[in-house]
């Protein structure tokens, strides 16, 4: 399975991300790695929860350590469907 970086995801998705860390005066690849630096998880998983936090929506994944590492974004698809 192929991964997708940053640079090929939509425009738009990326623009959202930028804005949001223009305002936290990070660039976004600074505020990826911070997400990163402080969670242990990789930087291309921070990737997601930077898009989750910044749209406001759960990330939904059976990922142990994001779910760890980030409990108030990240989220079992069945916790989320509990809801």
């Amino acid at each position: 399975m192929r991964s997708t970086t940053i640079r090929e995801m939509p425009e738009e998705l990326i623009d959202v991300l930028q804005a949001a860390a223009d305002a936290s005066g990070r660039t976004l690849e600074q505020e990826i790695l911070c997400l990163a630096v402080n969670s242990g998880c990789s930087a291309y998983d921070c990737e997601f929860v930077a898009l989750a936090q910044k749209l406001n929506i759960p990330l939904l994944t059976f990922d142990c350590l994001l779910l760890r590492s980030f409990p108030t974004t990240a989220l079992t698809p069945i916790a989320y469907l509990s809801g």
